[in-house]
């Protein structure tokens, strides 16, 4: 009896040693927050919950441990307190490394880290400048309190009756948490959330998800009539249909002399908010007054929480693949504006103030053959680097300066008709502007004009970000200024939007953090218009290239386009969109004026405000809808099943030299592996797309090499391209020009160079060559 009732005072004095850790842990959160941002309207209601909730779910699972104790030896029970104790205090300082997160922009860490690659992590720390003197001085901090709450508990458990008076306390302390519960019911948020369980939780998610593609006739013709709106022509390729004209633009622009210009801007962190009144203040005025010189979407929705998804979505009408289609191993064959506009005769260019890397945006523009990626290795020296961090990180330029540069390099090509598509940065962390004092002082002269205490306390806590917002609309203003000036101002087309809202800043609801302006302005449109139906990036796809079939642009006969048409009249079908949040799961999908995220069910209304509803006949619909379209999306990306081969070649104007496409594995051990021995061909520019799956790990020196010879063997050209020991999946494209040698008549070898004769089993290849 005497051994049961020791264990069990030692026990609870676990219990307490874990209610001062929580509540230092809530009290050093709620106390950095204030500092950083301000008291947050609020803030210490949110925190106070936190910390109860806190305290439930941490002390249930010590709970659990609790029969553990009962008949446990004396020596034994001294093991098992200090082990618990380390297990506590290990936990405690990584929630400090998440809260030091989570304070830098208000966004809990979750699976989404586990989506980029290292050069993207480390990149990502490099733009933060965390403060990591604080963060070392705070965990010295919490070990120095974990020391004297240890010291506490010891000291209180020498009064009788402790463990009587702790089950007490604690019993009551839940009874409490749970009227709470019930009666407030508080709407969960980023500051009641605890950061560790937020993370853990997410973790667990992630590593159980499904990633196997198991896809059916079946499931294609699901999918196709649920999309019944296209004509489709394959159940092994259930995106494809033929690709249907409408020419909805045209009505609304005068004729141009010539095929005209295209130029994307995508806008970092751009809400159709930020260009009307947000909280009372216009912070864009000239993007406000172009949007009401232009063709004005403001029910625009984006497809991806992050960037990952506006490009692909907006130039391709493309699914998201497994986390982003732009950072798939292995591209299927698709079609693209730059890659079709390409082989119509368009220079098609990338303008990028921060590295093309990113997010793989190099790869992806290069298999489309884009003519000029130009992101911050290509800079003149005479416009500043943006410089951040303790350790000097190189981020890249402003938007001013992208605009300027990008203009001058234009000036410098002699091409007819171009594709340009811009990538903007200054309103994305690290929020760097040049004459940021300027800025400053305008943007506190326009927050003072405003009466609301809340609402000034707001504009304070999030200065850092919107201060952005009049830098880029300044860049916009500069960019317009100088095109005017332009002789080919008159003859481009300017679409404009956002690649997803600004993360840092509080969003109305779930569905608004797909909220995007879009805009289509150009000196030949007849008349601004404002459309108010719900449009996504997947609709600008077919729509431009319907409305250029206007000038002689030959146009793809079939299509994979996701989207549809941006108008299509008075009776608008009923928009079906899925989402890929910023964990990269696909769980929010629109059907019209249903809303599903996180399996609960809203109603839409104007202005994407949503209502919770029940309705369990729509939801289950929705979700089996979801839940094919999640198989389609894995299937048509990971198995080359978007756009078949001989599709690929007539929609782009190519002509087919040699398919090699096997499913039968190569193995062995040699140096070299023959992939084509030998194959004639003309002397003129021509493509050879490699691409296949590996088993891993590689070894570090393996190559792919093509070799072009003459008729008599003698080697006239060759390039290599090292392979990953470590992705499992390579795909490269070669672009050959024309060899200025007289022979017509050529031979092309293609091969890997295994120099350690190394193991090497190579599966599901495919090779084109192509012209």
């Amino acid at each position: 009896m005497h051994l049961f009732m020791r264990n069990k005072s030692i026990f609870f004095r676990i219990l307490l040693f874990n209610v001062g850790l929580q509540l230092f842990l809530r009290l050093y959160e709620t106390q950095r927050i204030i500092n950083i941002y301000g008291l947050i309207k609020n803030l210490l209601l949110f925190e106070g919950f936190g910390l109860l909730r806190d305290l439930v779910f941490s002390n249930v699972v010590i709970l659990c441990l609790y029969p553990f104790f009962l008949f446990e030896p004396r020596y034994g029970i001294r093991y098992l307190s200090v082990f618990l104790k380390t297990i506590l205090v290990v936990f405690a300082l990584l929630h400090l490394i998440f809260l030091e997160y989570f304070l830098y922009q208000l966004i809990l860490l979750d699976a989404n880290i586990y989506q980029y690659s290292i050069r993207e992590i480390y990149y990502t720390l490099g733009t933060a400048d965390l403060p990591y003197l604080l963060l070392f001085g705070g965990l010295l901090i919490a070990c120095f309190v974990l020391f004297l709450i240890s010291r506490f508990t010891k000291w209180i458990t020498g009064f009788k009756r402790f463990a009587n008076l702790i089950s007490i306390v604690i019993a009551v302390w839940f009874l409490f948490y749970f009227l709470i519960q019930f009666s407030y019911r508080p709407e969960q948020n980023k500051f009641i959330e605890n950061k560790s369980y937020h993370f853990y939780k997410q973790s667990i998610r992630y590593l159980f998800r499904e990633s196997a593609v198991n896809y059916s006739d079946e499931d294609a013709l699901a999918f196709q009539l649920v999309h019944a709106d296209k004509s489709y022509l394959s159940q092994k390729f259930p995106l494809l249909h033929l690709f249907e004209k409408k020419d909805v633009l045209g009505p609304h622009f005068n004729q141009f002399n010539k095929s005209p210009n295209i130029v994307f801007i995508i806008v970092e962190g751009l809400n159709d908010d930020f260009i009307n009144d947000y909280h009372g203040i216009e912070w864009m005025p000239f993007l406000n007054e172009l949007s009401s010189k232009s063709l004005y979407w403001n029910h625009c929705l984006t497809l991806g929480e992050r960037s990952f998804a506006a490009v692909p979505s907006l130039i391709g009408s493309l699914p998201f693949g497994e986390k982003g289609f732009t950072l798939l191993n292995r591209y299927p064959l698709h079609q693209t504006l730059p890659s079709i506009l390409k082989s119509n005769g368009y220079y098609t260019t990338f303008y990028y103030g921060q590295g093309a890397w990113f997010h793989q945006k190099d790869l992806f523009f290069k298999y489309n053959n884009l003519d000029l990626i130009f992101d911050n290795t290509c800079f003149h020296p005479k416009y500043s680097k943006i410089i951040v961090g303790s350790d000097q990180f190189f981020w890249g330029y402003n938007d001013k300066d992208l605009f300027s540069q990008s203009l001058e390099v234009i000036d410098t090509l002699s091409a007819k008709k171009r594709l340009d598509i811009y990538f903007t940065g200054s309103s994305h962390n690290p929020f760097v502007i040049s004459n940021k004092l300027g800025y400053q002082e305008k943007y506190r002269a326009l927050v003072k004009l405003k009466s609301n205490k809340d609402e000034k306390q707001f504009f304070k806590t999030y200065e850092k970000y919107l201060i952005t917002l009049p830098f880029v609309d300044d860049a916009f203003k500069d960019l317009f200024s100088n095109y005017r000036k332009r002789e080919d101002f008159q003859n481009t087309i300017f679409i404009i939007t956002g690649d997803h809202p600004m993360t840092e800043v509080p969003i109305a609801n779930s569905l608004k953090r797909y909220h995007v302006p879009l805009l289509i302005y150009s000196p030949k449109l007849k008349s601004a218009k404002v459309f108010t139906e719900v449009v996504s990036h997947l609709d600008v796809f077919e729509t431009l290239l319907s409305y250029l079939d206007n000038y002689q642009i030959k146009i793809p006969k079939t299509s994979t386009a996701l989207g549809g048409s941006l108008i299509v009249g008075e009776k608008m079908a009923e928009k079906k969109l899925a989402f890929m949040n910023d964990n990269r799961e696909v769980v929010d999908y629109l059907k019209g004026d249903y809303y599903l995220t996180d399996d609960k069910l809203f109603k839409v209304s104007k202005g994407f405000e949503i209502l919770p509803i029940e309705d369990k006949f729509i939801k289950n619909g929705m979700l089996a809808e979801l839940l094919n379209y999640n198989k389609t999306r894995l299937y048509v990306s990971l198995k080359d099943a978007l756009l078949p081969v001989l599709n690929f070649y007539q929609n782009h104007g190519f002509q087919n030299i040699k398919i090699f496409d096997s499913i039968m594995d190569i193995m062995g051990s040699n140096q070299y592996f023959d992939l084509i021995k030998e194959l004639p061909i003309k002397n003129e520019k021509f493509h050879i797309h490699v691409s296949f799956d590996y088993e891993i790990p590689l070894g570090n020196n393996v190559q792919l090499i093509y070799q072009i010879n003459s008729n008599k063997d003698s080697t006239i050209k060759w390039n290599s391209e090292g392979i990953s020991p470590e992705s499992a999946q390579y795909q490269h494209q070669f672009e050959i020009a024309k060899l200025p040698i007289d022979q017509n008549s050529l031979k092309l070898k293609l091969f890997i160079w295994n120099e350690k004769k190394e193991k090497i089993i190579l599966k599901n290849f495919k090779i084109l060559v192509y012209r």
